[in-house]
């Protein structure tokens, strides 16, 4: 190699360094904020151990017991084995299980824990540059991660415990939300590239889209339908009339996302599953009328009403905003009232539901708020050339209404509906805080406030909850790590954690977990357990 060469290189090489360091420089604040962020949630799942069927999904044993394997020592044979057999016995959730579930718990907890962090962060990392593409001229942008991670930590425990401090369940609940967001921004911002005409045709661009929509919805079914309702209502709302001049990106990412769903929803293990529960025997509208006031309540009434009332608040001055804009032209605009009304009256009725709670009120007001909201946000994004914002609000819709089908309405159903909420409540509160009116502003200011107080006791607690527990797991793992068969033991004592609330079920709560214990720790089934309560002399 020529001496040019070689300095030509080294050249390049300093150029592309000095780029990186003058990025980081730029943008040391908000790169700060997320180095922040990825220690903050690090320290909090540095205290969750392994629960429920966790054991049974890594050492192979859940609902299918695959032979020859010996704790979690298994071959790409033998997990292939599981695989098939649950997407045709159990259900098609199969992809996320394979590839990171059962691998990352092969051996401790810590690895997936870990890998979990970084996803979270990334997750709220695509919600932040979302909202950053729909607020452009925004001064307060680079405080959006740190209101994302004030609306993290007032989920409450409901979801926590069930869904994202519970590996097989934050596996597939959460972890899917990270492609699902970066699709829906490298998406947008490909088509942003198209209408300006700056690039027209792009294999890398197919082929992010087609990978991000696969690991979207092969994944979980709430998840799947939001993002084809993103896809379905996005084109419609902003380039139907163009349809020729996107159709390399749309036709892709469109059927990308069903063939990936449909091997997702019809597996023969849903149907099997399905055919177990009464819930299937209902018709089709019994179904819709089952569900549909178990959804509202847990939307408006259970653990979920903190993030409707920042919605209330984006409501009140979008209708504002509105008003302001048509009344000195068309003086015709006072059916603004009514959904102002509607969304004074679902504030009071979720603020006092213990009071004033009649299930066909709420029902009825509950039903005209969602109408109206979608209304109002309607005319409000149109009026600020953002009409493709209600495609992130229609997908939001789908992830939580698909549900009306479903005989399950566990609380972790609830997570990819929160994490919508988040986009869409914060976007509505950038918008009222980079506005001139000071009263709505000072309202939305004192509510991050209250948030932000609710969020760290909420932070705080649920930390002090699990790090209680750990010592106490971590003991129990290292008896069961050290049990030795030819010792020929006839029982293990193992201890109780002092408060299960700060975890999933627990085996002496539910002895079946029994089973996928002896699986993951190579113990035998004839052994029995036997749980001491070392904290009950203390209560």
């Amino acid at each position: 190699m020529s001496k040019n060469k070689v300095k030509s290189i080294c050249n390049y090489i300093e150029n592309q360094i000095a780029k990186i360091i003058k990025y980081i420089y730029d943008k040391k604040f908000i790169i700060s904020i997320f180095i922040i962020i990825f220690i903050l949630l690090a320290f909090q799942h540095s205290v969750i151990t392994m629960y429920f069927d966790d054991y049974g999904n890594a050492s192979l044993s859940y609902s299918y017991l695959v032979k020859n394997v010996a704790g979690t020592n298994y071959n790409f044979s033998q997990l292939l084995t599981w695989a098939d057999k649950i997407y045709n016995n159990w259900g098609g959730r199969i992809f996320y299980a394979i590839a990171f579930i059962i691998p990352l718990l092969k051996n401790s907890i810590k690895p997936f824990m870990l890998v979990q962090t970084f996803v979270i962060t990334s997750i709220i990392f695509y919600i932040y540059k979302i909202i950053k593409y729909y607020s452009k001229k925004s001064k307060l942008i680079d405080i959006v991660p740190i209101l994302i991670l004030i609306l993290y930590t007032c989920i409450d425990m409901v979801y926590l415990r069930h869904g994202i401090y519970w590996a097989s369940a934050s596996v597939l609940y959460i972890w899917p939300l990270l492609p699902l967001f970066a699709t829906i921004y490298f998406y947008i911002i490909i088509i942003e590239k198209i209408q300006k005409n700056k690039k027209r045709h792009s294999i890398i661009d197919i082929l992010i889209i087609i990978i991000l929509s696969f690991l979207t919805t092969f994944s979980q079914e709430q998840i799947g339908i939001a993002l084809l309702g993103f896809f379905v209502t996005y084109i419609i709302l902003h380039h139907a009339k163009e349809a020729k001049k996107y159709l390399f990106i749309d036709l892709p990412a469109v059927l990308t996302t069903i063939i990936s769903y449909l091997l997702l929803f019809l597996a023969p293990g849903n149907w099997a599953r399905m055919d177990t529960t009464s819930f299937s025997k209902l018709s089709f509208i019994d179904k819709i009328l089952t569900n549909y006031p178990d959804i509202l309540k847990n939307i408006f009434l259970d653990k979920m009403h903190i993030y409707i009332y920042v919605i209330c608040l984006g409501i009140i001055f979008m209708i504002y905003k509105i008003f302001i804009k048509y009344y000195m032209k068309t003086k015709k605009i006072y059916f603004l009232i009514v959904p102002l009304m509607i969304n004074i009256i679902e504030i009071i009725l979720i603020h006092y539901n213990h009071i004033l709670y009649n299930q066909t009120i709420f029902l009825i007001i509950s039903t005209l708020w969602l109408i109206s909201f979608l209304v109002v946000s309607i005319l409000y994004f149109n009026m600020e050339n953002k009409i493709e914002f209600i495609s992130i609000e229609i997908a939001a819709a789908c992830s939580i209404f698909c549900l009306l089908l479903s005989p399950t309405l566990g609380g972790r159903t609830g997570l990819p509906f929160i994490f919508f909420m988040f986009l869409i409540s914060i976007k509505l509160l950038l918008d009222i805080l980079n506005n001139n009116e000071k009263v709505i502003k000072i309202i939305a200011m004192l509510f991050i406030i209250i948030l932000a107080k609710r969020g760290l006791y909420n932070y705080i607690n649920i930390y002090d909850g699990y790090r209680d527990n750990y010592s106490i797991s971590k003991l129990n793992d290292q008896i069961l790590r050290d049990y030795d068969k030819n010792e020929d033991k006839n029982t293990i004592i193992l201890y109780k954690v002092e408060n299960s609330w700060y975890g999933s079920t627990q085996s002496y709560e539910e002895p079946t977990m029994d089973f996928w214990i002896k699986e993951y720790y190579d113990i035998p089934q004839t052994v029995k357990f036997k749980w001491e309560d070392i904290y009950e002399r203390f209560r």
